[in-house]
């Protein structure tokens, strides 16, 4: 957040795909996080399939997350790749995801290294149908029973408030959200969007209002 020291991650090894590394790192992976973006996740998923067949049929979960229904493409990636090894799949509860994770500056047009300043929301919903093992008790995860009402208010709420404000703040000459949303002609018009999208979503998902027992945090 703004005004707080960077968050560096440390002590993370990386793998090429394709690698003797990758495949290790896959079969002995407690969960499996992909975000590769609609058009990519299958291309992505089928690399995963020697290092699940290494596993010997011991279980694991495949989060998908993305702004679209992308576990589907996951699972049929998964099975038509192994099908055409001949190669015998764990059990596996590939399940979509949707993160909220708001990034208020940042660009990677300016010189020098490009710093991103997020706000304070993170979130994200894994879809609790498909699991196979008790999620981990991670801070900010929540599965939830109604994942398809959760992906619609990702895209019609959330991801609609960042598409006006910057369709907007163009129009009117910013670089980034978080100037054009100081604006006094942007913030109303986007308020004004937000509310209408927020009460037709509820309308069409009333599991989503504040109280519905459909989601749980996973500690």
């Amino acid at each position: 957040m703004a005004g707080e020291p960077p968050e560096e991650v440390r002590g993370i090894a990386a793998a090429a795909v394709g690698t003797a590394d990758l495949d290790r790192a896959v079969a002995d992976a407690d969960l499996i996080v992909l975000s590769a973006g609609e058009g990519k996740v299958a291309e992505v998923a089928r690399h995963l399939v020697p290092g699940l067949a290494a596993r010997r049929g011991r279980p694991l979960d495949v989060w998908v997350v993305g702004n679209a229904d992308c576990a589907r493409r996951v699972r049929g990636a998964l099975a038509g790749t192994a099908e055409a090894r001949g190669t015998a799949l764990p059990p596996l509860g590939v399940a979509g995801a949707v993160a909220r994770v708001a990034v208020s500056r940042g660009s990677w047009h300016e010189p020098g290294v490009p710093e991103f300043v997020g706000d304070a929301a993170r979130r994200l919903d894994v879809d609790a149908l498909p699991l196979r093992l008790a999620p981990p008790a991670l801070p900010g995860v929540h599965t939830t029973r109604e994942f398809g009402a959760r992906l619609r208010e990702k895209l019609f709420v959330f991801n609609t408030g960042h598409a006006f404000t910057a369709y907007l703040g163009w129009l009117r000459g910013h670089r980034t959200i978080d100037t054009a949303i100081r604006d006094p002609f942007v913030r109303p018009v986007v308020t004004g969007a937000l509310l209408a999208a927020r009460r037709a979503v509820l309308a069409a998902y009333p599991c989503l209002c504040p109280g519905a027992p459909w989601t749980r945090r996973t500690r």
